[in-house]
């Protein structure tokens, strides 16, 4: 048990480099490893070194580690259990995430991938500032994003990250999802007022 609790922390530090390197560009990597690190961990029974609290915080430092709004319903689903881990709790047990915090989160993705609520309510709601493509909130953008990803990085991985860069990086992934038949709009294109660097 204890090589495997290694074997998972040292995979968090992997996705925490990823995330957190800005010359790094495999952050996109991430949309995969925090739903497979999570589910080895949530397999393991609560016990000694995988306590509850110790899960609770692995999996804040791991969904701190990727955008959430990428794989909604990935996240959501460890959201949930990482609630459930609260009943496991001792009373003095001090953690990285309140059970408050965890019940926000679950409220906020399942408005997210409820898509009878408008976007523009969706962003008055949570305070987003930025509109963006509606067609993100779909099951189908969850199930491919990470393919789509991946295709974008191997075409701009020499491409220098200096001003301009996001214009590069939409159209990218504008013409990745096209050729899955989705017709996807940057954030330039929904904010056209907004000035990007």
């Amino acid at each position: 048990m204890k090589d495997k609790i290694e074997e998972l922390v040292e995979l968090c530090k992997q996705i925490n480099d990823s995330w957190h390197n800005n010359e790094n560009r495999d952050g996109w990597k991430n949309l995969r490893l925090v739903p497979e690190v999570a589910t080895q961990l949530t397999a393991m029974p609560l016990e000694g070194e995988t306590s509850a609290a110790n899960q609770i915080d692995v999996l804040s430092l791991m969904i701190d580690c990727v955008d959430e709004l990428a794989i909604p319903r990935q996240i959501l689903s460890i959201r949930k259990y990482q609630l459930s881990l609260f009943e496991h709790l001792e009373p003095e047990a001090e953690l990285q995430v309140t059970r408050e915090e965890v019940e926000q989160e679950i409220q906020r993705l399942e408005d997210y991938v409820n898509l009878s609520i408008p976007m523009e309510e969706w962003c008055k709601k949570y305070h987003k500032h930025l509109l963006f493509d509606p067609v993100e909130r779909t099951l189908e953008y969850e199930t491919i994003i990470y393919e789509v990803e991946e295709e974008v990085a191997t075409e701009l991985k020499d491409e220098p990250r200096c001003m301009g860069f996001c214009f590069a990086y939409w159209a990218a992934l504008r013409t990745a999802f096209a050729k899955r038949g989705i017709e996807w709009r940057s954030p330039g294109q929904m904010n056209p007022r907004v000035h990007f660097d």
